[in-house]
């Protein structure tokens, strides 16, 4: 099942109570985005990391590589996720447990 990222906005919103934007622009010269931000903790999601896709491909990968090392460089955490392999619930338990590590 591909994960949708307004589904995830509002399951994050009702299930932890926190504000979330799509496609989010984090950088001031490159086009990039996250397929959501979650401001209040500094979280960029990724979503649909999927074998034959543009992410697995050399050029996709390399512009990810960059992309993703800017996220670091400007202090983000980054989450990513595979279509094939998570679920919705995959990604509300480990934001869960990232924010009961943070206490």
């Amino acid at each position: 099942m591909k994960i949708n990222a307004d589904i995830l906005k509002q399951l994050i919103k009702t299930d932890l109570n926190l504000d979330v934007i799509l496609e989010y622009k984090f950088h001031p010269t490159r086009k990039w985005r996250n397929d959501l931000f979650i401001p209040s903790l500094g979280i960029a999601i990724e979503l649909g990391v999927y074998s034959q896709g543009r992410h697995t491909r050399g050029s996709g990968f390399l512009g990810d590589i960059e992309k993703y090392n800017a996220l670091t460089m400007q202090g983000f955490k980054l989450l990513r996720y595979a279509h094939v392999k998570h679920s919705y619930n995959d990604i509300i338990e480990d934001l869960k447990l990232y924010i009961e590590n943070i206490k």
